[in-house]
C-alpha cells in the first residue's frame, strides 16, 4: 500500500504556508492537499495559476470546485476506493478553471496516514496537459485528413468503414459505398492551373459536405476521387442511389474560380454491405469499379455494383 505516514500534530498541518510552501512553491506540479473532510488545506502557487482560485477562495471548499462534469460518479467512486484500499490514484481527469474553462491534467493523488492512524490527508500533484493533448490531437488529425480539404483521408475512410461494416453485422443494417470520380478536372486544373484546381477540390468537399447528412462519412480518396460512406442503412439501395443523385446535381453547378464560372459533373460507383461485399477491400473494389464503369459511359451518372 502506497500510504505516507506523518506525525499525529496539528501545527504541522495547520501552517502551511511556512512548512510546506518550502517544498512545493517552486514546483512547476499544481499541488493541494485535503484534511479528512476533503477539505482543502493547501494549495501552492501552481495550483492557483493553473486553476484560477487563489489560495483564499479555494481554502475550506472541497475538490468538486474544480469537478468539470465530464467524468461520472462511478469515475470518482473508483478514484475514491482505489485511494482507500491501495493508498494511492494516478491518471487522467478533466477538471474546470475558475473562469469555467474545461481543460485535462494528469493527476497523482496519495493518502496520508498520521503515525497513530487517527486521521487520513490526501496529497493531489497535478500537471496540466492542455497543450500536449493540443499536440496529440494536431498530430493525429494530420495523420488521418487530407491537408488541402480538410476532409478524412483514404486510411481514415477505410477503418471508418471497417468499423461500420462490423456494426452493421449485429442489427441486420445495410452500408453503402459511394465512391465518387469529378469529370472534366483535368482540363480545368490545366487550363486554370494547380491552385485553382486546388481551389475547386476545397469547394467539391465543402458541396459534398453540404449535401449528405451529418451522419455520414465523407473523406478524399486521392486526386480527383472522393467517397461518401452511409452508415446503418435499412433500405440501402433507394437511399445510395438517392443521395448519388442529389450529389450529381450539386456538383453539377457550376463553380466560381475567381472571374471565371466553370462546369464539371462527377461518375459514381455505388457498393452495397453485404450485396457488393462483405469486406472494406472487397466493397470499396465492387464502388471503384462501379465508378469507372459510370465515367466509361459518358459521365455525369451513378452505377451500382
Amino acid at each position: 500500500m502506497n500510504v505516507i505516514s506523518l506525525p499525529t500534530t496539528d501545527y504541522y498541518f495547520h501552517h502551511f504556508s511556512t512548512e510546506y510552501d518550502r517544498l512545493y512553491r517552486l514546483s512547476p506540479l499544481g499541488t493541494m492537499i485535503t484534511d479528512a473532510a476533503k477539505k482543502i488545506v493547501y494549495i501552492n502557487p501552481a495550483f492557483e495559476a493553473v486553476t484560477g482560485y487563489t489560495t483564499q477562495e479555494a481554502l475550506n471548499c472541497t475538490p468538486e470546485i474544480l469537478h468539470s462534469g465530464r467524468h461520472s460518479r462511478e469515475f470518482y467512486q473508483t478514484l475514491w476506493l482505489s485511494l482507500q484500499y491501495q493508498g494511492w490514484w494516478q491518471g487522467e481527469i478533466w477538471n474546470r478553471r475558475k473562469n469555467g474553462q474545461i481543460y485535462p491534467e494528469w493527476l497523482t493523488i496519495n493518502r496520508i496516514c498520521t503515525d497513530d492512524g487517527s486521521g487520513s490527508r490526501y496529497l493531489g500533484v497535478f500537471l496540466d496537459i492542455s497543450v500536449r493533448k493540443q499536440q496529440e490531437e494536431t498530430l493525429h488529425f494530420d495523420a488521418t485528413h487530407d491537408s488541402l480539404t480538410g476532409l478524412a483521408n483514404y486510411a481514415l475512410m477505410k477503418s471508418h468503414l471497417c468499423a461500420s461494416i462490423q456494426q452493421a453485422r449485429a442489427p441486420q443494417c445495410s452500408v453503402a459505398v459511394l465512391y465518387i470520380d469529378l469529370d472534366r478536372f483535368k482540363p480545368i486544373n490545366d487550363c486554370y492551373g494547380h491552385e485553382q484546381g486546388d481551389l475547386l477540390l476545397k469547394l467539391v468537399a465543402e458541396r459534398l459536405q453540404a449535401n449528405v447528412r451529418t451522419t455520414d462519412f465523407v473523406a478524399r480518396a486521392g486526386g480527383d476521387e472522393f467517397v461518401v460512406v452511409l452508415d446503418a442503412l435499412q433500405s440501402p439501395e433507394g437511399v445510395a442511389q438517392s443521395v448519388a443523385q442529389m450529389l450529381i446535381s450539386a456538383l453539377s453547378t457550376p463553380f466560381r474560380l475567381g472571374s471565371h464560372l466553370v462546369n464539371i459533373g462527377c461518375s459514381i460507383g455505388i457498393g452495397i454491405f453485404p450485396s457488393n461485399g462483405i469486406t472494406c477491400s472487397e466493397l470499396l473494389n465492387a464502388a471503384d469499379s462501379a465508378m469507372y464503369r459510370a465515367k466509361r459511359d459518358g459521365g455525369g451518372r451513378f452505377i451500382s455494383a
